[in-house]
């Protein structure tokens, strides 16, 4: 994946909380491995600053993974909802999230059906989800 970054702005390794524009033209997000409310923010307002300083509509894929270990549903259903928020603000063609745990997903599916946006959709993993953002 590292080929694929092409911009990682403010972002250090230290942080691990990672926003970047790969030279595939698809906007990444990958959160650490333990997770606040505070780097939720932080992502998506890295996603929305990059999304804005980019020319024409994005696809986005964003590694939802993290959110298996919080045992809080509140607060993984409050991420979920601002993943749509921030959406619906700001222009994009598609975007895809991805994890591998069955409760993040499940989680993520109600909250994008109920939010009515066609063009988001949640996968198990990254290459289901890059599949689906490659298509026309």
């Amino acid at each position: 994946m590292e080929s694929q970054q092409k911009n990682n702005h403010d972002n250090s390794e230290k942080d691990e909380i990672k926003v970047w524009l790969g030279t595939d033209g698809i906007i990444r997000a990958q959160l650490k491995k333990t997770v606040n409310e505070k780097d939720v923010e932080i992502v998506f307002d890295r996603l929305e600053n990059l999304i804005r300083a980019s020319s024409g509509q994005k696809d986005i894929l964003i590694n939802i993974n993290s959110l298996s270990i919080i045992r809080s549903s509140q607060f993984r259903k409050r991420t979920a909802e601002r993943i749509i928020t921030v959406a619906k603000s700001i222009g994009f063609r598609k975007v895809a999230l991805f994890s591998s745990n069955v409760i993040v997903r499940t989680i993520a599916s109600f909250i994008v059906a109920a939010s009515k946006i066609s063009n988001m959709k949640v996968f198990a993993n990254e290459e289901e989800a890059l599949t689906w953002l490659k298509q026309p």
